[in-house]
């Protein structure tokens, strides 16, 4: 009982950190990208339906594809191993294919 309670509130704090992120992007004070970006590493962390959700936006759009596997190649292991698991299918076999064997 008390790792769902936990699990549901690491997704709320992170919803949280998304809805602040949205609402203070625009500010002067860069607090918006910090947040969106805690937010979605938290949601992308500690839920399913969130992978999901990430993976098919990659899936349809290529800029934020790209973006994401950047990101992949210069952060830490665990920051690169979380996001790696949004990677969308195609962009798996393309990435393995691509490497030197």
């Amino acid at each position: 009982m008390i790792a769902n309670f936990k699990h549901w509130a690491i997704v709320g704090f992170s919803i949280l950190c998304l809805t602040v992120g949205l609402a203070t992007i625009w500010l002067p004070i860069p607090t918006g990208v910090p947040l969106l970006s805690l937010g979605a590493f938290l949601i992308i962390a500690n839920s399913r339906t969130g992978r999901r959700w990430v993976r098919r936006l990659r899936k349809k759009l290529d800029w934020l594809d790209y973006a994401i596997s950047w990101v992949e190649e210069r952060t830490g292991n665990t920051f690169s191993r979380v996001l790696k698991t949004t990677r969308p299918l195609m962009t798996r076999h393309r990435k393995k294919s691509q490497d030197p064997a």
